[in-house]
């Protein structure tokens, strides 16, 4: 289990990066499900499968979690076979400018 905390209240896009590193892993070998606070966001989650073999990432997005006055978030993996891995994790909270337009 993984938490963040000191987070403003708001809504907010999550991208979760897996990438196998492991060489010698193979299809089937590291399967886990993957929870954002109390939803569970995938099933049976095999990220050498599902990237298309080691050393290859993939991301899972998914939009509008809120984050509550509580300030925290926390990730779950849950192992089925092997051991869970989660190589990065990205929180975007919705409204913000994300560039400057150039001035014409």
């Amino acid at each position: 289990m993984v938490t963040i905390s000191g987070l403003k209240e708001g809504d907010y896009a999550v991208r979760l990066t897996f990438c196998e590193p492991d060489t010698s892993v193979g299809k089937g070998q590291r399967v886990f499900s993957v929870a954002i606070g109390s939803e569970v966001t995938s099933e049976k989650f095999d990220p050498f499968d599902e990237s298309g073999g080691s050393l290859k990432s993939l991301v899972i997005e998914r939009e509008s979690i809120e984050i509550g006055e509580e300030g925290s978030i926390r990730f779950n993996l849950k192992a089925e076979s092997g051991k869970p891995i989660l190589s990065g994790i990205e929180l975007i909270r919705s409204g913000l400018q994300t560039s400057d337009p150039a001035p014409r």
